[in-house]
């Protein structure tokens, strides 16, 4: 049965993770506030220990960071920048309709353009990224806690 406009559940089983689910995230997108303390803001579509898949909107710059225990996948839904891999010599810019892979273990920064709309990703982590597996290159930078804030 529906839960809304903007996602369509339908459970297989007694478990929850094992439910077939279609989601709006242009929609659900819409959900995320105009600002945040945060970097980010981030909503869990599905949360198993196999994998977390999310959408997440940047608020700030994301400075030179990796993950230690999941890979991570980010597919563009709107908004612009650049993100380096490894060193800001290896930039690339980003635009909706982009895909970007992390082995975990590879540092990486988003320098999102917040001029113009929303920078909005969709993402998969492999298996789920737990709240601290986040390692800042420069610890002033940033910590798990004002990494990311949860809808």
């Amino acid at each position: 049965m529906p839960k809304s406009q903007n996602e369509i559940h339908t459970s297989r089983s007694s478990e929850k993770d094992n439910d077939v689910k279609i989601f709006n995230l242009l929609a659900l997108s819409k959900q995320f506030p105009k600002s945040a303390s945060s970097m980010m803001m981030d909503m869990y579509l599905k949360n198993s220990p196999e994998s977390s898949i999310r959408l997440f909107r940047l608020y700030k710059e994301v400075k030179p960071h990796h993950h230690n225990e999941c890979d991570e996948i980010l597919y563009i839904i709107s908004g612009e920048g650049n993100i380096w891999i490894e060193s800001p010599e290896n930039s690339q810019s980003f635009s909706p309709g982009m895909l970007v892979t992390f082995p975990r273990g590879v540092k990486h920064a988003i320098q999102p353009d917040l001029g113009k709309e929303p920078v909005i990703f969709f993402s998969i982590d492999t298996p789920r990224r737990e709240k601290k597996d986040i390692v800042f290159e420069n610890p002033k930078d940033g910590t798990s806690d004002d990494f990311m804030g949860h809808l």
